[in-house]
């Protein structure tokens, strides 16, 4: 049973890029979504058990995470900070994995 990842980012390269890295182990099935709030309720059928999270995402991702928290057990989180931003507010917020 390959194990099941939602990636949000929205840049269709940058999700292609992950979903193939991943594919290529053989491990994962990844689904990748650029809009979030759809993207969401999609995911949400899904039932990953990781989540990926692009920081150049527009959307609350704390509460993104919590909304995720309280419908998916043990679901894991990764952020990807924008590239370049040391003052990103979600470094120390989201509760992340990786």
């Amino acid at each position: 049973m390959l194990n099941k990842v939602a990636v949000f980012t929205p840049s269709k390269g940058f999700g292609e890029l992950i979903r193939q890295v991943l594919d290529d182990t053989d491990a994962f099935e990844v689904h990748v979504f650029q809009k979030v709030k759809a993207g969401f309720y999609e995911a949400l059928e899904l039932k990953p058990q990781l989540v990926i999270l692009d920081g150049d995402l527009s959307a609350p991702l704390d509460r993104l995470c919590s909304s995720f928290n309280k419908r998916l057990e043990d679901v894991l989180f990764i952020y990807i900070p924008p590239s370049g931003d040391e003052g990103d507010p979600y470094n120390k917020t989201l509760p992340v994995h990786g």
